[in-house]
């Protein structure tokens, strides 16, 4: 799994979470970051990534490289906005994962569960 997120608090209370659930975590600040990390070929079954963040890839391009062949990674977005750029008319996109922060480990154990559910 991979956490992408530029507030290192946030980035590193999500990671800890994501350990006390078992899941094996890569992390990046950035989009930017979380692509050199996707083509040094580590294995990512899932992205886990904020919605706003700096860099030159906006998140929504990230994750469609990211779910695209060669990586085929499941992705979520965490968000703390009500209205972000995955919303169009206050309904998301087909396939959007969404979790909205702050978000406790109960929320984000049955929300990563779900993506990885839905996308088998």
């Amino acid at each position: 799994m991979l956490v992408v997120e530029d507030d290192a608090d946030v980035r590193l209370g999500t990671i800890d979470m994501l350990a006390q659930l078992g899941y094996k975590v890569l992390s990046a600040q950035d989009a930017d970051s979380a692509l050199a990390v996707l083509q040094k070929g580590d294995h990512v079954d899932l992205l886990f990534t904020d919605v706003v963040m700096p860099g030159t890839i906006r998140a929504n391009e990230l994750a469609r490289i990211a779910s695209a062949p060669p990586y085929n990674a499941t992705v979520v977005f965490a968000s703390g906005y009500t209205r972000d750029i995955i919303f169009h008319e206050g309904r998301l996109d087909e396939g959007v994962v969404l979790l909205k922060k702050p978000f406790t480990l109960d929320e984000l154990a049955r929300t990563i569960r779900h993506a990885l559910d839905t996308r088998r």
